[in-house]
């Protein structure tokens, strides 16, 4: 009589422990997964780390996706270029003091 109730409890265990290996292996599969969809991006020269080389962001554009990439401009980055501009022509523009040589020119 206690047969039966050995086997069962034994395939609970199992489906427990079944679960709990299956949960914690999807969870390692999506991970993994997530892992791989990032973009190894150099912080300092923008490359692109693609296939065992780091390559120019716009190569990687062409052989990763088979387009072709352009330049410009964001409108943040262009409010930014334009002040800086701006500041430097104004630096520049400022008269001499006295006793002081504008820059570019001898004495």
């Amino acid at each position: 009589m206690t047969d039966w109730r050995d086997n069962l409890l034994e395939t609970v265990l199992i489906i427990i422990v079944w679960a709990a290996v299956f949960v914690m292996t999807k969870r390692l599969v999506d991970h993994t997964l997530y892992l791989k969809g990032l973009l190894r991006i150099c912080a300092w020269c923008r490359r692109i780390g693609y296939q065992d080389k780091w390559v120019p962001m716009e190569q990687y554009f062409a052989e990763g996706f088979h387009v072709h990439s352009t330049h410009g401009i964001c409108p943040d980055c262009l409010k930014k270029i334009e002040s800086d501009t701006a500041e430097f022509k104004r630096k520049e523009s400022k008269p001499a003091e006295p006793g002081k040589s504008a820059p570019g020119s001898s004495k």
